[in-house]
Parts: structure tokens; sequence; C-alpha cells
């Protein structure tokens, strides 16, 4: 029954009072005072009541003060308010009675504003940048493992039975690494679990990509992801590109390259803002693809160049061999592409188009389109443009 009925009840009793003259002033004021205060108990209990329905969790609000309270592993929820990934979280997965029944034996939880003006210290502090983010510590405080973003029941149950038992957790890999500093595989599996506290670059990570690049066999895959990683770092921690886009000049690892591909592009685009630049790079490493369309896959090879055609149509550059490329890109998309995904592609090749001036073509395309997806208001809306270009073309 909602709140709001409830509190209707009571006042509706505790006003009925009023008309009885043989009550004395006294007792109407106790009983007055006592409806309310019922009032306020059930809607606390009602509220409780409704919070545990939720989520069935014990979740104590802010940071831990005291990890060894009660022996068990602490996790801290990282969140905001209106996170969509955070809220998914609470509904979908910390609602499974399989999960709730774990964390409940083995977990003290606690939930932390991450962005609160006052909490920004203990952000910083644990290198909490993005969110949802569960971080978990021992006893003595100490991270033994953290984990990102929305995750599904089922795979949060596995990543908690790992982190139960310290099976390749940060914490385990840390221990291990101090006996073993020259072993590749652990220094790997670390490297990694220290690239995601953080921001790309950070010291500790950056540490054990040199390290590895040091211990591993030179040219193996362990030594190239390394020297991806290290460089990678230097570019967004340095604001320096030129070592970055020399090693990938030399790497022979396709699916490492295609990596840091993108994270030159990013760079240009989001931090540096250099337009020109971005269009120089996308170009040569458009190019490259094209030129090993045999040796990568398919669904790389399409995702990469669909994105380089529709940004070449938002700089009004490269028009024509953007073209070539997204035709390509139609040309070789599997019979079973979905209706959302072919669309997409066409979407892409008919804006070329359009920016090319060829509005019959580019009216076309979209005609195919709007067959794929008829209630789509976007593509109608592109109709419209190119029908309107058509006609003043004339």
């Amino acid at each position: 029954m909602p709140i709001y009925t409830q509190l209707y009840g009571y006042i509706g009793v505790s006003g009925h009072y009023k008309n009885h003259d043989t009550i004395d002033i006294a007792k109407l004021n106790f009983r007055k005072m006592r409806n309310y205060l019922l009032v306020i108990i059930t809607a606390l209990k009602i509220i409780t009541c409704n919070a545990q329905q939720q989520t069935g969790i014990t979740w104590i609000e802010g940071f831990p003060q005291d990890f060894s309270k009660d022996n068990k592993i602490t996790m801290v929820d990282f969140y905001d308010k209106g996170c969509p990934p955070c809220v998914r979280l609470m509904k979908e997965t910390f609602t499974d009675k399989r999960v709730i029944e774990f964390i409940q034996s083995n977990l003290t939880c606690f939930k932390f504003y991450a962005w609160a003006k006052e909490n920004k210290p203990t952000q910083e502090k644990y290198k909490v940048y993005g969110i949802p983010m569960l971080v978990f510590f021992d006893s003595k405080g100490n991270e033994i493992e953290r984990l990102s973003g929305f995750i599904p029941p089922d795979k949060l149950l596995i990543e908690l039975n790992r982190i139960k038992k310290g099976e390749n957790t940060y914490l385990s890999l840390k221990e291990q690494y101090s006996k073993e500093p020259n072993n590749p595989e652990i220094v790997y599996h670390l490297a990694f679990k220290e690239a995601n506290i953080g921001r790309k670059g950070d010291d500790n990570s950056q540490i054990l990509w040199k390290k590895l690049s040091e211990v591993s066999v030179p040219d193996s895959y362990y030594s190239d992801y390394a020297k991806l990683n290290y460089y990678t770092g230097i570019l967004w921690a340095n604001k320096q590109s030129t070592d970055l886009v020399v090693f990938l000049d030399s790497l022979v690892n396709d699916s490492l390259k295609l990596i840091g591909f993108k994270d030159v592009l990013n760079f240009f685009r989001y931090d540096k803002k250099d337009t020109v630049s971005e269009i120089k790079y996308y170009k040569k490493y458009s190019d490259y693809i094209i030129n090993n369309k045999t040796t990568l896959s398919p669904s790389v090879l399409i995702d990469f160049l669909n994105g380089y055609s529709w940004r070449m149509t938002e700089f009004n550059q490269n028009l024509n061999d953007a073209l070539e490329k997204i035709n390509y890109v139609v040309s070789i998309l599997p019979d079973n592409t979905v209706a959302l995904d072919l669309a997409g592609k066409l979407d892409t090749q008919s804006e070329v188009l359009w920016k090319l001036n060829r509005n019959v073509d580019a009216l076309m395309i979209v005609d195919r389109c709007i067959k794929l997806l008829p209630d789509n208001d976007y593509l109608k809306e592109k109709r419209q443009k190119i029908i309107e270009s058509k006609n003043n073309a004339r």
C-alpha cells in the first residue's frame, strides 16, 4: 500500500477525535501525538521494507573506517545517483537472490557517493575515475581487486567467488610479483591490473609495462603488448604522440596496431582537438587497413572504415576516398547482417554521396534504409534533407 494512503488513514482517525467534546484536551493531544508517531514509525517501516525488497543487501552509506570489524571482505560501491550503469547494477544484479545470498554471507558492503564534493579526496586517493566501481578490501585495508561497469548477476557471481578464493586478484599478483619479479606472465597480469587503476600513464603501470618489455622474449606478443601500452601511457600522460606513432609504424601485430590507431585518433580528436592531425592519421590508418584487408578480420575492417568515412563527412575532407572505402564496406557485409547494422553502413554511404552533391544516388540509398527501418524518424528527416538539396540544385 502506498505511503500516502497509510498517512491519509491515520490522519483521518486522529481528525475524528475533534468532534468529541467529552474527551479531555490533554488526552486528545496525547492521542494525536501518539497517532502522529505511529504515522512516522509506520512510514519508516514501509520505507525500510521497500529498500530491503529492492536489494536484500545490507548497505552502509559512506566509506569504511575500520576494515577489520567483522573479518569479512569489504566491498565499496563507488556510485553516482544519475549514473545509468549504477542504477542497472542495483536493479538487475544486486536483486538477484544468488548474489544477495553470497554477499550477505561473505561481504560487508558500503555505498560511497563518488562525485560528492566532500568525497573527492577519497575518490582521488583510490583513483576511481569511472563508475560504477566495486573495490574490494581485506581486513587490513589492502585493495584486493576492483570491478568496473555494469556486471550481470552470473558474471558477478563468478568474479565474487574468484575474489573470495584470491585467484588472479590484484593483491595476489602483487604477492607473486614480489617473489618472481622477472616472470613475464606475472608481470603481464599485474601490469594489466595496475593499468585499470587510475589513468593511462600512471607511474605504477608504466614501470610494469617497461619491466615486461625487458623480461619478455623480443618481438613476442608480451613484448609488443608491453611497448604498446608503455608508449600509449606516454601519449596520455605527457601529451606526446611521436613515440607511439613511430612504434606503430614498426609493429607487425595487426590486432595491436588497431588498438594503437584508435588511441592516436582519440588523442588528436578529444585531447588535442587537432583536426589536421586527426584527418592525416585517419587517412593513413584507413589506407593501411585497405592495403592489408586480407589479413584483418572483416568486422574490424568494417567498423574502422565506416568510422573513417563518416568522420570525413563531418570534416568535408577526403570525400572521394571515403566513398571508395564505404562502398567496399557495403560490398563485403555478410548476407545475414541485421537490419540496424546494414542501415547504419548504408546511412554512411548516403551521407558521403550527399556531401558530394550526388543527391539522386544518396536518395536511393536512404530509401533502401527506410525499407529496412520504416519507423525511423532520423532516416525520414534525412530523406527530406536530401530532397531539398536536390531541388535547390536545379
